[in-house]
């Protein structure tokens, strides 16, 4: 094989790598920001747990703000350029009587000059209790994703009531190129 096609075959290898961020970190517990709930890892899964709890919670928010926020990407993470949304698997498994499950996905991201800070938080589709549910998420049409630093999940429990129970598990992130 000549070197010139050895270089070339590297080069395609190379831009595959690179042309998508490799989001299977995501699940790590650790890397999560989280308040008002719980999260863990178990096996290639994030396990989170919020509790409605209308009685406790931080002071700015009086019936509770279950959140939790990747905001520390790895540089192999940060490539979404060439995707369109976001999608991943989630199982919910919820105590109450609800049939609606608003589950809030966020997006965090700089303009284009890179020095403001922008987010959008966007409502997760239908979700089915006690089931896994395929979940794609499209970018907000502002969103820049080649400046992407985070992402995060939340429950308002103004739409729960005191004492359900909102655990869910999440795994497979990945980018979506439609």
């Amino acid at each position: 094989m000549k070197l010139t096609t050895v270089f070339s075959v590297l080069a395609v290898l190379c831009a595959v790598t690179l042309s998508a961020a490799d989001l299977s970190k995501f699940v790590d517990a650790k890397r999560w920001e989280i308040a008002e709930c719980t999260a863990k890892t178990v096996g290639n899964t994030l396990v989170v747990n919020m509790p409605v709890d209308h009685k406790g919670g931080q002071k700015g928010y009086f019936v509770g703000w279950p959140r939790l926020y990747l905001r520390k990407f790895l540089p192999a993470e940060t490539n979404w350029s060439k995707a369109k949304a976001i999608s991943f698997d989630l199982k919910l498994e919820f105590t109450g009587k609800s049939t609606s499950y608003p589950l809030s996905f966020h997006f965090f991201w700089r303009d284009k000059t890179g020095k403001k800070n922008l987010s959008k938080a966007v409502r997760c589709p239908a979700l089915k209790n006690n089931s896994v549910n395929k979940v794609t998420i499209p970018f907000p049409k502002e969103f820049v994703p080649a400046t992407v630093f985070g992402l995060g999940f939340n429950i308002s429990e103004s739409q729960y009531k005191h004492g359900e129970n909102f655990k869910f598990t999440v795994s497979n992130f990945k980018l979506v190129n439609k």
